[in-house]
């Protein structure tokens, strides 16, 4: 699934990044209302999950009806990504080096392979 194949509204979203349109006097999110347009209403007690982790999409094929409990395990994972690299270091600004191409690399890490590599080379004088 890739961000480019999202669906935004012209809307400007909420501050929680929702997107939001008013019908007959009332306020509802326009993902809910195209996901409601193709498979009709959202059970009681499940609510719509995006599976590309962006808020203001509104395509249906981005979109999964799943209850509240798993929602939030998806989103703490989600935001747990963004803030520990693979190998679990806190990502910050001064450990973690973006790069053009969306990625990055994480210099604990980055450290941590230096080390290694010197201790494979020089045996006698390796730090670990």
């Amino acid at each position: 699934m890739s961000w480019r194949d999202c669906v935004e509204h012209n809307n400007k979203p909420t501050r929680l990044g929702y997107v939001r349109v008013v019908i007959g006097g009332r306020k509802k999110y326009v993902h809910r209302i195209a996901w409601e347009s193709v498979h009709g209403p959202v059970p009681t007690g499940f609510e719509l999950d995006h599976l590309c982790r962006n808020r203001a999409c509104m395509n249906v094929e981005h979109l999964e009806v799943v209850t509240h409990e798993e929602n939030c395990k998806r989103n703490i994972r989600a935001i747990s990504s963004k803030l520990f690299c693979v190998r679990g270091h806190y990502r910050t600004s001064a450990t973690f080096v973006p790069l053009a191409n969306g990625r990055g690399y994480c210099l604990e890490c980055k450290r941590w392979f230096g080390r290694k590599y010197y201790a494979e080379d020089n045996p006698k004088k390796s730090p670990l």
